[in-house]
């Protein structure tokens, strides 16, 4: 038998999906507890609409959160393996007989799968490189100390795991399991089906949006495994999945609110010398470029005029600024670049080799990539040419 458990707190709207992607599995020997953890909508009254007998209703007199609802159904559980569903996910035909089978034909005690992720309209495949099945299988440990790639409902367990390593950290207000799976990783081997079984619906509302409870669950992380994972990319994680990346860009507002958090959480409490190893490491990475980024618009209002002045590179980077630029309505005087080549012109835009005729009262963009930058900027205050600016959209 295999026990599917899913906790669930005001979600009338999409339990209904959620179990029925269980029930309608073709793998058919289960029992299927939902762990209602006091709601207050008509979440319950939905369950208990359910007609088949393998579901059961747990109800918590209190709220306590998704992890301590997932333990009690664990505690309840009857099934050889323990699999978990959450109240807004739907799983996809198939997927707990293709995970069952692979575990027992292998000898494991866990395995996981990749996920669809769904929001709004868009369609992601969660990890993106799902295919690389020797990555999520030979190298998986090294890949978990960069992050996480395991979602909870894609999650498959035997029962006495749980005997061994525990269950949920009831602490965790997000990431349980992430925490979970570096604890069973370092006793157990995971096993890796390569094809998405699952589609994780990103709802508001959900705790997965809030920094607060972000912050707070890779402080617990930092405390319980600081042995194993890896902290810089821990510290990136904290800003690439919260709201200061939108689009691929950084949204400096956000950047500043979030820094404002960590900054009020390192002046108190037992853990403020994490958030000081945050802060140091904002320095280091982060607010170079918000400097950078800052320069540049400060340049581009003061100096940038049109045909008044020059872009030093006439590669990807010096083509991308021309580009920016002229969509703002100014067009460069000149490439520039170190050594003339036979291209004389870009897009009807001279190219001139750095000499004694170029005029140094001209405004310079830098736009190499970064390991040339030190050398550009060398060549032009060797030339006298003190009015520069890096564009800072280079790598």
């Amino acid at each position: 038998m295999v026990t599917v458990i899913i906790p669930v707190f005001n979600r009338e709207d999409t339990i209904s999906r959620a179990v029925n992607s269980v029930l309608q599995q073709k793998y058919k020997n289960i029992e299927v507890i939902i762990v209602d953890d006091c709601s207050n909508d008509s979440t319950v009254n939905v369950v208990k609409d359910f007609r088949d007998p393998r579901v059961k209703l747990i109800c918590l007199p209190q709220n306590h959160g998704a992890n301590y609802a997932r333990n009690r159904g664990i505690e309840n559980a009857k099934g050889t393996y323990i699999a978990f569903q959450d109240s807004d996910d739907e799983w996809l035909k198939g997927k707990l007989d293709k995970q069952i089978k692979y575990m027992t034909n292998n000898n494991l005690a866990a395995s996981f799968c990749p996920y669809i992720l769904c929001d709004g309209e868009q369609r992601q495949i969660i990890p993106l490189d799902f295919e690389n099945r020797d990555l999520y299988t030979k190298q998986l440990k090294e890949k978990l100390k960069r992050g996480n790639v395991v979602g909870t409902p894609t999650l498959v367990v035997k029962k006495d795991v749980f005997s061994q390593i525990g269950m949920f950290d009831e602490k965790m207000t997000r990431l349980q399991d992430y925490e979970f799976v570096l604890r069973f990783i370092k006793k157990y081997s995971l096993g890796y089906i390569a094809e998405p079984l699952v589609k994780a619906y990103r709802v508001e509302g959900s705790i997965s949006n809030s920094e607060g409870a972000f912050l707070d669950a890779y402080k617990r992380l930092a405390e319980k495994h600081s042995d194993f994972i890896d902290l810089d990319c821990m510290i990136d994680s904290i800003f690439k999945y919260s709201a200061v990346f939108q689009n691929g860009e950084i949204n400096w507002e956000k950047f500043d609110g979030l820094i404002k958090i960590i900054r009020e959480r390192t002046s108190c409490g037992a853990h403020k010398d994490f958030y000081k190893l945050i802060i140091e490491y904002i320095y280091k990475r982060y607010f170079p470029v918000k400097k950078m980024i800052e320069d540049w618009y400060a340049f581009l209002t003061e100096s940038i005029k049109t045909e008044a002045f020059a872009i030093y590179g006439a590669g990807v980077y010096g083509r991308r600024a021309c580009n920016d630029l002229k969509r703002q309505g100014c067009i460069p005087k000149c490439f520039l670049v170190t050594k003339q080549r036979e291209q004389l012109e870009i897009e009807g835009v001279p190219v001139v080799e750095l000499s004694v005729d170029f005029n140094r009262n001209m405004p310079v963009i830098v736009a190499v990539s970064w390991e040339k930058q030190k050398d550009i900027i060398q060549n032009l205050q060797i030339a006298g040419i003190c009015r520069f600016c890096i564009y800072p959209f280079c790598q």
